[in-house]
């Protein structure tokens, strides 16, 4: 085998290199098939993933971060912030400083978001709005959810009491309430 690209096609085809999802779904991360793409599953998924690979002070779930960008970042790219880390439905939410080691990853979750983005009508590659905005909630929540100094003289979109008000609404109302908001946005 050439490359690792292809020894995970080839395990595709062995039926072994696929996460199945909460709809019984075979999703092949290596080879992201459309078909297999069902919004539902990357709602439940997103819900129950911690941000900060679970090393915060709250149960903070990257449905959450997702949902508090898209109401904070102007209107017209709120779906696109929704939708920017729809692909770790699939791969997990990677923490920053290993992804930059890990370039095989960044590209499969590059296609996995092509993939996505092209079925959901989302625009791909991220906006630079959308990349602010997402560093931007970085910040806030290294700031609010890990007790950082670094940014605490920076001017929040929320306060921190009213930050840890969304953090504090449960996995089954955030599932429910990011379909909600993707169905708003989209209708």
């Amino acid at each position: 085998m050439k490359n690792f690209i292809e020894f995970l096609t080839y395990n595709k085809r062995k039926k072994k290199s696929f996460v199945t999802t909460g709809t019984g779904v075979d999703f092949f991360p290596f080879n992201p098939n459309p078909d297999d793409i069902f919004i539902e599953d990357i709602f439940q998924s997103l819900s129950m993933q911690c941000r900060f690979n679970g090393h915060c002070s709250s149960f903070y779930s990257v449905a959450r971060h997702s949902l508090i960008g898209s109401y904070i970042i102007q209107p017209e790219y709120a779906l696109e912030f929704l939708a920017h880390d729809f692909s770790e439905a699939y791969i997990s939410d990677i923490p920053a400083p290993i992804k930059k080691f890990m370039k095989q990853a960044v590209k499969i979750e590059n296609k996995i978001s092509e993939e996505i983005n092209k079925k959901l009508n989302i625009t791909f590659p991220m906006s630079k709005e959308v990349h602010e905005m997402d560093q931007l909630m970085f910040r806030m929540e290294f700031t609010y959810l890990m007790g950082s100094k670094e940014f605490q003289d920076e001017k929040f979109p929320l306060s921190k009491e009213d930050f840890m008000k969304e953090v504090e609404i449960s996995q089954k109302d955030t599932k429910q309430e990011m379909k909600n908001r993707f169905l708003n946005l989209t209708a």
